[in-house]
């Protein structure tokens, strides 16, 4: 009696231990999906609203610099009162446009250390940039076209420049963070099949063991047990039981 109880334990824990692996294994496999899903969703998103935003705002930032010093350059060579006035209607709007922005790109790089130093420095070129497009204009419309021409390829073109500069600078620090970003997403890929395929593995081995345990240990005994049986009736059948 105690043997074959010590049989039937022995005969449960064989069965139920490969069984029990493969559903430890399918949760964390499935937790680990889900892991996984959660740092690739991570990392694209940073990608994508993040450095590729940033970088199409810096895009944005530039083209209004350079917008700005050639309308100042437009006021200078410019003949008419008419036109005069629409250039500096057209200076001071591309001005505001730049301010947005500037708030937008302030926005979108919160808490981003990486750009804290070249932003600031541009907008203090920026404010420096519109005090001298004032004074330009002023001499522009006065007549002073040497002046005004001075103030065009003195200091005007220097804070474009120096804004331009920043946008560079900033603009690099942008296409190495997303570079970083899609070395992370490969590593986090890479990581995950990784992952997956030993998961996969120890499922299938899991899933043979316990095919192999009900097969050898239940459906064999089983079937020999049927066979015994089978062969007992018969032999009663034939009245030699």
């Amino acid at each position: 009696m105690r043997k074959n109880k010590g049989r039937g334990i022995s005969t449960k824990i064989l069965i139920l231990v490969p069984v029990f692996v493969l559903g430890v294994v399918s949760v964390i496999s499935n937790l680990g999906a889900v892991s996984n899903i959660r740092s690739v969703n991570k990392s694209a998103s940073q990608i994508a609203n993040e450095y590729m935003t940033c970088i199409s705002s810096l895009s944005d930032i530039q083209r209004e610099t350079q917008q700005i010093h050639r309308l100042g350059l437009s006021h200078i060579v410019a003949t008419d009162l008419s036109s005069m006035i629409e250039l500096v209607e057209s200076i001071r709007n591309e001005q505001e446009i730049l301010d947005g922005y500037l708030e937008q790109f302030e926005t979108i790089t919160a808490g981003a250390g990486d750009f804290e130093d070249n932003y600031q420095t541009l907008l203090n070129h920026f404010e420096s940039l519109k005090y001298e497009m004032a004074n330009l204009l002023a001499y522009s419309a006065n007549g002073k076209n040497e002046e005004a021409y001075a103030l065009a390829n003195g200091a005007i073109a220097e804070h474009s420049e120096a804004m331009l500069a920043s946008i560079a600078d900033m603009t690099q620090e942008a296409r190495t963070g997303s570079e970083k970003a899609k070395d992370e997403l490969s590593k986090v890929y890479s990581k995950a099949f990784f992952t997956s395929m030993v998961t996969i593995t120890v499922s299938i081995v899991s899933l043979l063991a316990a095919l192999i345990s009900v097969f050898a240990l239940v459906i064999r005994p089983l079937s020999r047990t049927q066979k015994e049986i089978t062969g007992i009736i018969e032999d009663i059948d034939r009245r030699e039981g």
